[in-house]
């Protein structure tokens, strides 16, 4: 099988097997790592979730500025997940509980969780620290790590030469789309375990997740780039399901995955993995209402795929559909099922076992 081929469900052969997983390293904002948990809940000893910490917005936001921290939120969230996926945690429920403050309007709505990490960053020293200590009090398998202990802004240069800076302004809905993304000062250095846990991985699964905020803000740490062309792992992009209002508004399949590779280069990736499941139509119609238009490549997109040298695969990976997408502060989108999604990373392994020997084209 040529390197360049897009395979389709059906295609190849899987033998009925699933490949023995090493280390999965899962890179992007709540939702990434946290899809990466449930897919390998079996194996949830052998995950790393490095989480973005740039949102500005909601109580992570507050928590950003009142405390002098990363962004708790994506972080908080992620270890609910764990927790929850490691057994009865009388802690996980807790973890998420949204405070109710009507005499102080800027705490009504905080998640708990994001209090207990700030109280565990002045406690321990740091957010990392915070972040170890959260996971043993309660008690997860595997490891959560923020991509960066620092409290790093994002800045955007928009297509109309405006600049905007911070997670919220955007991501906003409605202002012109974005041009190129960077960082508002120096770049931010990588938390403790990031490049070792990337470097030592047997799988990088980089997103699902919001393109501007959640992933190509890690992507962007310092080391990082350099760290997933050092690994040996199979490298991944799992594109989202639709684009995201205020961010990605009108991209293509083949935009996505051009946005990631300007930032991790040739060779940063092996294998785009896309959805190729069509929702029924009533509930693709509300979802469009909302902003939420589905992302399918067409026959072009994957051509010029193929002739990039990256590998693709197609594959049914959407949970059952809501009727309407939920809103919370940010628009909800088609979610990808955590056992699609496993079944074909398998397929993945598959295909480039039986097409070249060793995972990764990693630099020397």
């Amino acid at each position: 099988m040529a390197a360049h081929q897009v395979l389709r469900r059906g295609e190849g052969d899987m033998g009925g097997r699933k490949h023995e997983w090493g280390a999965v390293v899962a890179v992007g904002g709540g939702s990434g790592p946290s899809l990466a948990a449930r897919a390998f809940r079996d194996l949830l000893e052998r995950v790393t979730a490095v989480v973005c910490t740039t949102d500005t917005g909601s109580s992570s936001g507050l928590c950003r500025r009142a405390f002098g921290l990363p962004a708790p939120g994506d972080v908080r969230a992620t270890l609910s997940t764990f927790a929850s996926l490691s057994g009865d945690s009388p802690w996980a429920d807790l973890w998420e509980k949204r405070l109710e403050s009507p005499l102080c309007e800027a705490y009504h709505g905080m998640a708990l969780g994001n209090l207990l990490l700030c109280g565990l960053a002045q406690e321990e020293g740091g957010f990392a620290r915070a972040v170890q200590k959260a996971s043993s009090l309660l008690g997860i398998r595997g490891r959560v790590l923020p991509v960066t202990e620092e409290s790093a802004q994002l800045r955007a240069e928009l297509v109309d030469g405006t600049v905007v800076m911070g997670e919220a302004e955007i991501r906003r809905v409605g202002k012109p789309p974005i041009r190129s993304l960077g960082w508002e000062g120096p770049v931010p250095t990588p938390a403790p375990g990031v490049l070792e846990a990337l470097e030592g991985a047997d799988l990088i699964l980089l997103g699902p997740g919001c393109l501007y905020t959640s992933i190509l803000p890690c992507l962007m740490v310092q080391g990082v780039r350099e760290a997933l062309h050092r690994s040996g792992a199979l490298r991944v992009y799992l594109c989202n399901s639709t684009v995201t209002p205020g961010q990605t508004d009108g991209y293509s399949a083949l935009k996505h995955v051009e946005t990631v590779m300007e930032t991790v280069g040739k060779g940063g990736v092996d294998w785009v993995l896309m959805n190729n499941l069509i929702p029924p139509e009533a509930h693709r119609r509300a979802y469009e209402e909302a902003g939420l238009s589905l992302v399918l490549p067409d026959h072009r997109e994957l051509r010029l795929l193929e002739e990039s040298g990256l590998r693709v695969l197609l594959h049914p990976l959407l949970e059952e559909t809501r009727p309407a997408p939920r809103r919370l502060h940010k628009a909800d989108t088609f979610r990808h099922s955590p056992e699609r999604v496993r079944e074909a990373l398998d397929r993945i392994v598959s295909e480039t076992r039986r097409s070249s020997a060793p995972f990764g084209t990693a630099s020397p």
